[in-house]
């Protein structure tokens, strides 16, 4: 028998626990890994009886010789964020207040939705509708996108413009607080994030077609005391026309003034990531700067813009995709190879990293120093707690005919 990864075989004996002990366990419950024992299965009096034919003493050996580290592995317990009745949500974006309420948002049709946890996930509130929005674009990291201070939530959603709808009352109510571009149908491509701002403000930044043919990215900021968005900024116009057109800008802020913008630049054909940073809040950006050591010459757009994390009096952490694999850049390292996949975000965690990316129909969940563990998904979204002791995700998860938002606390 072939001994299969640690990761493979923590998830196929996590419901009972690791090495020995755990597969005496498991055998005392009836369980036999079909991974470890390749069984044939008969059914009787309506029990599943297992048959063993070869390979149960390799399996032994195998959870045996697992290293010391593994038999402290945690499964990522799983929650939906919705009624099993209320079905549908696509594209969920987490954030959380300073206060520590998690805040999720989705798509239903036409429609967007929050959810509100005060519990750090135990439990969810039932969905409110923000707003029905007509030809609200979803899918393919479209959709809308979401930041909180500790007093005001704001979301802004795209559709044949960039629209934007605040609360000022915990969520509980909305109303809208205009588009978000300021030039008509500038905001077309539907691919947009946000952020919030120490000082109450909310950031904005878009792929921008005004100046047609190609993209570039804009920003508008939202001021603490108004409900409409300041004249947009030009972040980034690339001398070869455009960004890459198809992959969705990034924003964070570093709790202080520093607002950093990521996108997928298209420049001498190649399609890299750069950044630009802003000092005052978004009014005046630093000239572009490329991640990574390599470059990426493609003719086609690979629709997959990466995520970003600023930390103030340390640096930018930032995780994106270079043809098939995902990397991480850091203040001290150009690119380190995280693994195969795409679709990758990012949260600073008990001072260190943690990713998240798509590897096919699974999200790899990678903390720095820790081992990599699978949740069947697609299309994530990561936040860390106030505190930066956990991380909160959601993802879309295919059950049948139906896009469900799950959610998780990791570490």
């Amino acid at each position: 028998m072939a001994f299969f990864g640690t990761a493979y075989l923590a998830r196929t004996l996590e419901p009972v626990g690791f090495g020995i002990i755990g597969f005496a366990n498991a055998l005392s419950k009836g369980i036999v890994p079909s991974l470890l024992v390749r069984d044939e299965t008969c059914i009787t009096d309506s029990r599943i009886m297992w048959k063993r034919k070869i390979g149960l003493l390799s399996a032994i050996v195998a959870c045996a010789l697992l290293p010391a580290h593994f038999a402290r592995a945690e499964a990522i317990a799983v929650r939906s964020v919705v009624p099993e009745a209320f079905a549908d949500g696509q594209q969920p974006q987490v954030t959380v207040t300073p206060a520590g309420v998690i805040i999720v948002v989705f798509a239903k049709g036409q429609s967007i939705y929050s959810v509100q946890s005060s519990d750090q996930g135990e439990n969810f509130s039932a969905p409110v509708k923000i707003a029905d929005l007509p030809g609200l674009m979803v899918g393919m990291r479209r959709g809308p996108r979401v930041a909180a201070t500790d007093k005001r939530i704001i979301v802004s959603a795209p559709g044949p413009e960039l629209a934007s709808y605040l609360s000022q009352d915990a969520g509980q109510t909305w109303k809208p607080a205009g588009k978000i571009n300021d030039k008509p149908g500038a905001a077309s491509e539907g691919l947009q994030n946000i952020t919030a701002l120490p000082d109450g403000s909310f950031y904005a930044v878009w792929l921008d077609s005004r100046n047609k043919p190609g993209a570039q990215i804009e920003g508008a900021r939202l001021e603490p005391t108004v409900t409409s968005w300041s004249k947009n900024v030009m972040i980034y116009q690339s001398p070869d026309k455009s960004v890459c057109e198809c992959c969705h800008p990034s924003v964070a802020s570093d709790g202080k003034n520093r607002v950093v913008v990521m996108w997928r630049n298209w420049l001498g054909g190649n399609r890299d990531f750069y950044i630009s940073e802003s000092q005052d809040r978004g009014e005046r950006f630093s000239p572009a700067s490329k991640l990574g050591t390599e470059s990426w010459p493609l003719k086609a757009c690979p629709m997959d813009g990466g995520g970003i994390v600023a930390v103030s009096n340390v640096g930018n952490f930032a995780a994106w995709r270079r043809q098939g694999d995902v990397f991480l850049s850091a203040p001290a390292t150009s690119e380190i190879k995280l693994g195969a996949g795409a679709q990758p975000v990012l949260a600073r965690v008990n001072g260190q990293t943690l990713c998240v990316w798509q590897q096919g129909a699974r999200l790899a969940v990678k903390p720095e120093n820790g081992e990599m563990q699978y949740v069947s998904g697609t299309y994530p979204s990561l936040v860390a707690s106030p505190d930066g002791q956990r991380a909160y995700l959601v993802w879309e998860s295919a059950e049948g005919n139906h896009t469900i938002p799950r959610f998780a606390v990791v570490r």
